[in-house]
């Protein structure tokens, strides 16, 4: 599954890391004489400028790759993520207690690789769209959602399977808030 819509490649942090280096080693030579400069100065001079030159060519490149229109087909929509994972999460929790402790890692497992890490990671584009402070709750509620199906895996996984319904059933809660405040 596809996460990211393209890949660019920039010069800027090459740049901007070729001037730090060379800032870095015009800098560590001390002065012949107390109060003056020592001759590598200009070398100074030369990875600083070279630096804030790559910083704005790499803070230029991200700039526009933020402005381009997401037109790939399979980028995430890390919203119709959080609705679709309603149903299987809901199903899981009610088939939990009759299946065995393997078939639990798998469907949790199965629910954190369609639905979970997705959307983890397209969650720039939460933020983006609802403002760092709804998007921050509403990452808070996930992450905690999250927490509960990896519990939920592990309690499966060391075969013991009343906690993995528990946990099981407060993922799908968590899930629910979600479903609720988004509505």
């Amino acid at each position: 599954m596809t996460t990211e819509t393209q890949k660019s490649t920039s010069f800027g942090p090459y740049i901007f890391a070729a001037g730090i280096l060379v800032a870095i080693a015009g800098s560590a030579k001390l002065p012949e004489t107390q109060g003056g400069f020592p001759d590598t100065l200009p070398a100074f001079i030369l990875g600083a400028i070279t630096a804030v030159i790559g910083i704005i060519l790499w803070r230029r490149q991200i700039k526009q790759e933020q402005e381009q229109p997401d037109t790939d087909p399979n980028a995430i929509n890390p919203f119709e993520r959080l609705q679709s994972i309603q149903a299987p999460l809901v199903k899981l929790k009610e088939e939990a207690s009759t299946l065995d402790t393997e078939a639990l890692c798998d469907r949790v497992d199965n629910i954190l690789q369609e639905y979970v890490i997705p959307f983890a990671m397209a969650r720039h584009k939460v933020v983006e769209k609802l403002g760092m402070d709804k998007g921050a709750e509403l990452l808070v509620v996930v992450a905690y959602g999250e927490r509960m199906l990896n519990r939920a895996w592990s309690a499966a996984a060391d075969e013991h399977a009343p906690e993995s319904v528990a946990s099981i059933a407060e993922a799908c809660e968590a899930f629910q808030e979600l479903a609720e405040t988004e509505a």
